[in-house]
């Protein structure tokens, strides 16, 4: 399976995640794979910065999975 198979990086699909990840109750921190994330909202807030800034260039999508 491809990465395009298992994620959606369509416009409307991008503006769920995001939309969804401004409404979401965060943890304050939390481990992502062997990376330790100790301000989960601030980290959210730079992903979708990095979105908005950068959506559709393909080599983002990774700050779109990690969403």
């Amino acid at each position: 399976m491809t990465e395009k198979e298992i994620y959606q990086f369509d416009e409307e699909s991008v503006k769920d995640i995001v939309r969804w990840a401004l409404t979401a109750q965060l943890p304050e921190e939390a481990y992502l794979g062997s990376e330790h994330i100790a301000d989960v909202r601030a980290y959210v807030k730079m992903s979708i910065r990095d979105i908005n800034l950068h959506y559709p260039n393909p080599i983002y999508n990774t700050v779109i999975i990690g969403l």
